[in-house]
């Protein structure tokens, strides 16, 4: 230890209990309360012996940067470039993390010792504390060209330099030749490989270096770190399937097994190959990174039975650490507030429980905890959607959703959906008119907008509060593929509808013939549209169509509008030869095409499987009245008239049945 000045001692023959420590004796021991006293009567010295010694160990105990900045300041002209000057540079970054206030003065120390094995040290704690990389980046990359065969510090550099935002091409050749040297004798390797390949550098550089690093260490904790970076970066899955199935039956309950978790789910990973591992870390109680795990488990199709009483215990037992976050803002550096169940990041495991169970009892109260402290949060507008769009009831958050409309009229990120979600599932359009007026004169020309519009009609809005705004979007995207929802919602509620007549023909010529224009083609019909302006499309609706489900809606809708049969009677027995004669909703399209005159030959057998499964329901009267009315053989169903007649002859319909059978010759 250097000779210090001394403070004054007590003469030597004072008793023990009266002796003075020396400065030596206060810097020594590592408390900056001990310490400072002593510190400010030496700052006050013309000459300050050992500066090197006093300015490193006050920084190391923990001591304010601030104290010593003038003195430094004075100290660094005349010894920046002295070999001893480093211990003052490394502990000022890592103390102060204020790299300006040395930058030239490492400048100069660099010209003399930057190729010396101990610069990495300081290039190191440069980068850690956020300083340019642009200023040192050449002698860094000389220094690690110079030491590929070195051991040393050599990992902890490419680490903070690829971390850092350092560009990986400049380190690459020295990189490849350092772990041609290590990537089987050096644990650290591994680190530096996924510190690569996060840096985005190409994955072939390392592959082969990183599969020989595994065949030494895949079964080491810290593979965790190259087996995470390898799938977060879109590495091949199936490569480290078994390495990671091997892992994790060994490390598969401790804390940084989270990561790997998280990885292996995002990265598209079957949940099954984790479930087991998982099971037991979950069994391990609360841990950093459950949010995370919770929610990526979700997502992936994992079964909510396996998390739902961690997530339980997980809820309850971390909302009393999750108020901290009220009282220190900085409660996010904590791991465990940070997994708190109303930290800001816990909406992500809201979000997945609630988007794949639709259970909203369960996380209920903890919403409510979270919205107290996040809901004016931007990505509060994410959860409010996952709640109602779960089937929570509207009342339970319905002010803080109204509220975060209000504060979001110029947002466009989220308020699109959650004015959907809220108008879809039954909020009062009344509530949100303020906000979403102010929200379409700022967002009309959104491609968002026009289904907004579209939700505010169907809930029964008023229609003047979106029809300019609508009438501009349509300047935009009225052959967007999304324009179907605001014609059907204006077509349904109710609209001029020769306002649309020329937006919709154009509409359809481009996506007349997709599946869901279904839904175009029978709001215009059943608003009373005429045939013509859609005649053409649906030629190739049907024929692209013909045998969709939801065709029938289409049919029911064409011939009750235009009585015209042709047009369909084709594709109307595609449809009933793929989904027979008995499906949902089939007496719809019976009943329309007998009102339109059709031939009811196309229909005698699917009819007759009808009523066979169907004839002593009483409905079974219109289906019977429809085939007689239309002309139909009566023989074809007098079978099951009688079936239909022993049940229901003496009720109010049976008489109409009767004269229908009697019209027809029966």
């Amino acid at each position: 230890m250097p000779q210090t000045t001394q403070i004054e001692r007590v003469g030597a023959d004072t008793n023990y209990s009266d002796f003075a420590p020396s400065f030596d004796d206060l810097l020594g021991s590592g408390e900056p309360e001990l310490m400072r006293g002593a510190l400010r009567s030496w700052l006050a010295m013309r000459d300050r012996p050992d500066a090197t010694y006093v300015y490193e160990e006050w920084l190391k105990a923990g001591g304010e940067p601030e104290l010593i900045r003038e003195s430094l300041l004075e100290w660094l002209p005349g010894n920046a470039a002295s070999e001893k000057a480093s211990f003052v540079y490394s502990a000022w970054l890592k103390a102060a993390g204020e790299p300006e206030l040395v930058r030239d003065a490492l400048g100069a120390w660099f010209e003399l010792h930057g190729d010396d094995p101990v610069a990495s040290y300081l290039y190191c704690a440069w980068l850690v504390a956020g300083g340019e990389l642009q200023a040192f980046s050449g002698r860094i990359c000389d220094w690690l060209a110079a030491h590929t065969d070195d051991e040393g510090q050599a990992h902890y550099l490419y680490c903070d330099w690829l971390q850092r935002g350092g560009e990986p091409a400049l380190v690459a050749r020295s990189l490849e030749r350092w772990l041609a040297a290590h990537a089987r004798d050096e644990e650290e390797a591994g680190q530096v490989c996924a510190s690569w390949l996060r840096a985005g550098g190409e994955p072939l550089l390392i592959a082969e270096p990183a599969a020989r690093w595994l065949g030494a260490y895949a079964q080491s904790e810290r593979a965790s770190f190259l087996y995470t970076a390898w799938l977060d970066t879109g590495g091949e899955r199936e490569l480290l399937r078994t390495p990671i199935e091997r892992w994790l039956s060994l490390h598969g309950d401790s804390l940084g097994a989270s990561f790997v978790y998280q990885a292996w789910l995002k990265a598209g990973g079957e949940p099954e190959l984790i479930r087991e591992p998982l099971r037991r870390w979950l069994a391990r109680g609360d841990r950093p990174g459950a949010t995370y795990v919770y929610g990526e488990w979700l997502k992936a199709g994992g079964e909510p039975e396996l998390i739902r009483e961690p997530l339980r215990e997980w809820l309850a037992g971390n909302a009393a650490t999750g108020n901290a976050t009220t009282d220190n803002p900085t409660a996010t550096d904590n791991p465990t507030a940070a997994d708190s169940a109303t930290a800001e990041r816990a909406s992500f495991v809201y979000s997945a429980w609630l988007k794949a169970t639709g259970e909203v009892e369960l996380v209920r109260d903890a919403l409510g905890a979270w919205f107290e402290l996040h809901g004016e949060l931007p990505v509060a507008g994410f959860l409010y959607v996952a709640w109602l769009s779960a089937g929570g009831e509207v009342q339970a958050f319905s002010e803080r959703i109204c509220d975060w409309l209000a504060a979001h009229t110029n947002d466009e990120g989220e308020a699109h959906n959650l004015y959907a979600a809220w108008l879809e599932h039954g909020g009062e359009p009344a509530l949100v008119a303020p906000s979403l007026e102010r929200w379409l004169a700022a967002h009309a020309r959104d491609e968002p907008a026009g289904p907004v519009c579209a939700s505010w009609l169907k809930a029964g809005g008023a229609p003047r509060i979106v029809a300019e705004p609508a009438a501009r979007w349509l300047d935009d995207h009225a052959q967007s593929e999304r324009a179907c929802f605001l014609y059907t919602a204006w077509l349904e509620t109710g609209g001029e509808r020769d306002l649309l007549r020329t937006p919709i023909e154009r509409w359809l010529s481009v996506h007349g013939d997709r599946l869901g224009s279904s839904f175009v083609y029978r709001a215009w019909l059943e608003a009373g549209g005429e045939p013509e302006p859609i005649r053409p499309s649906l030629g190739g609706w049907l024929e692209a169509n013909a045998a969709a489900k939801s065709a029938s809606f289409v049919y029911s809708a064409w011939l009750e509008a235009t009585g015209e049969v042709e047009l369909v009677r084709d594709a109307i027995g595609v449809w009933l030869a793929e989904h027979g004669g008995v499906t949902s909703g089939v007496t719809y399209v019976y009943n329309a095409w007998f009102q339109a005159g059709g031939d009811p030959e196309l229909l005698r057998e699917p009819i007759r499987d009808w009523l066979a499964a169907n004839a002593t329901k009483r409905s079974a009267s219109f289906v019977f009245q429809g085939w007689l009315g239309s002309g139909g053989d009566p023989a074809a169903v007098s079978d099951s008239l009688q079936r239909w007649m022993d049940v229901h002859g003496e009720s109010p319909s049976a008489k109409y049945v009767r004269r229908a059978w009697t019209e027809a010759g029966g």
